[in-house]
């Protein structure tokens, strides 16, 4: 059993951007001009603060080993973005260049990254019985259980707040908090391995 504690903080994701679900490589809009990087800084989305995994196998009999893992980690932080409001932060009509709901500003106000919340625990149970028949050497057949409990959490919500390119005070989008997608539903894999030695 072990238990991480960690902080994954900065200004941008990488390569990806899925802030605001942009997922070709290289191609994220961050730095296009200084505007977009106002309130930038913050916990990325790959942040969980907490974890706790554990794992471990019984050998039930001479043929039989049970195994399992476990792992709880907190939700990854949210966002509330939005259109850039001159007014408030520059002069400059940044939202007039195409760039939409993507900027770190919600309904007018400066709303820095991982500020919004966070989402839901994950939490996930795996599984896995093992049988070696002592009659056959090298044979083994396995039973993997993903997610036991069927505990789907959310793992992205849409962070874009502001209607694109609308005046201010901007209207809410109709999808704003609305989950994105959740974890893996419970799944079974079952395998034949003979080992020639």
């Amino acid at each position: 059993v072990n238990y991480t504690l960690s902080r994954s903080t900065g200004n941008t994701e990488g390569q990806t951007l899925s802030d605001v679900a942009q997922t070709d490589v290289a191609a994220t809009q961050t730095w296009d001009f200084p505007g977009i990087m106002v309130g930038a800084n913050g916990r990325l989305p790959g942040d969980r603060t907490h974890q706790i995994k554990a794992f471990g196998y019984v050998q039930v009999a001479s043929d039989w080993t049970i195994g399992g893992n476990f792992l709880a980690a907190s939700g990854r932080p949210k966002n509330c973005l939005g259109n850039f409001d001159p007014a408030v932060i520059d002069p400059v009509r940044y939202y007039d260049l195409g760039y939409g709901s993507s900027f770190h500003v919600c309904n007018g106000a400066l709303s820095p990254r991982g500020t919004a919340g966070n989402l839901p625990w994950d939490v996930n149970t795996d599984v896995n019985v093992v049988y070696k028949p002592s009659t056959v050497k090298g044979l083994a057949v396995r039973m993997d259980i993903f997610n036991l409990f069927n505990k789907q959490s959310a793992q992205a919500v849409d962070e874009v707040r502001d209607v694109a390119n609308t005046s201010v005070p901007f209207p809410t989008s109709n999808t704003y908090g609305r989950v994105i997608s959740y974890s893996a539903p419970v799944s079974f894999r079952f395998t034949v391995e003979y080992r020639f030695n």
